[in-house]
């Protein structure tokens, strides 16, 4: 994209990263790494220095034990957010092109306790989105919607994995209906446009299509779904939309500075 597109609509108008809301979690994670580190190089003395005394070496043990299990588990929780992270930004960079259709995208917004990983605005309606970006076991790994549940497909591991730790449907599902009242209250009118979407940018997708769901790759949503879908917005109800949710985003944005 040209530098143009990118000031008018991300550095100016639009004021969260893609993935904003994984990063905290990322540095509470180093925090943890460190700490422990830490921990473990402070009980090297008691080895050294214990001689023959079992509390000594008792608390080298434990110090050592203890560190190694933080330090795993910090790890583990941070390259979860870690992959988060890299999951929005490459859904951002499939999303991109699609400001020159008449589309604005925002990333990371702020809804009730939650953020919504992306909104998309434009002609045919207003999408919340849901990104998802589960480790593989091959390149040829498959999302696959069955008995009401999505999995991982694969042919390596020898079986369909459900994804159920954060059910990805139930996490847009919220979004878009939370979305909807939002909007139907700050415009004072019932907002029917907005359709939940999970997008899996690493992943083959078997498309899942719902009135009110879509399960997608990012690149069959862009150059699939979005000009194929019918007009349903004018462009001053566009207009309208994405005022209310800047509005928003200022509000939040004041808060959190205040409570800084």
């Amino acid at each position: 994209m040209t530098s143009k597109f990118n000031k008018t609509y991300f550095a100016r108008a639009f004021l969260r990263r893609p993935g904003g809301s994984n990063q905290p979690n990322i540095s509470w994670a180093s925090v943890g790494m460190g700490f422990f580190f830490g921990t473990m190089l402070m009980s090297i003395p008691y080895w050294f220095f214990a001689g023959d005394s079992l509390y000594f070496k008792s608390l080298f043990w434990i110090s050592l034990i203890v560190s190694f299990a933080g330090i795993t588990l910090s790890s583990r929780f941070g390259l979860k957010y870690v992959q988060g992270l890299e999951g929005e930004k490459l859904v951002h960079d499939e999303l991109e092109p699609i400001i020159r259709d008449g589309y604005h995208i925002i990333n990371a917004f702020p809804g009730d306790k939650f953020d919504i990983d992306f909104l998309v605005v434009g002609p045919s309606g207003v999408y919340a989105i849901e990104v998802k970006n589960p480790s593989k076991f091959a390149a040829d790994d498959w999302i696959v919607y069955e008995a009401g549940a999505l999995y991982i497909k694969s042919k390596k591991a020898g079986r369909s994995i459900p994804l159920r730790a954060k059910d990805p449907m139930k996490q847009a599902r919220r979004g878009g209906e939370w979305l909807t009242r939002y909007l139907s209250d700050v415009l004072g009118r019932r907002v029917q446009c907005v359709r939940s979407v999970v997008l899996f940018p690493r992943f083959l997708v078997e498309d899942h299509i719902e009135p009110d769901l879509m399960v997608l790759n990012p690149k069959r949503f862009v150059y699939e779904h979005l000009p194929k879908a019918p007009a349903v917005l004018a462009a001053h109800e566009i207009g309208n939309i994405v005022t209310a949710l800047r509005a928003r985003i200022k509000t939040v944005s004041d808060a959190e500075l205040a409570d800084a």
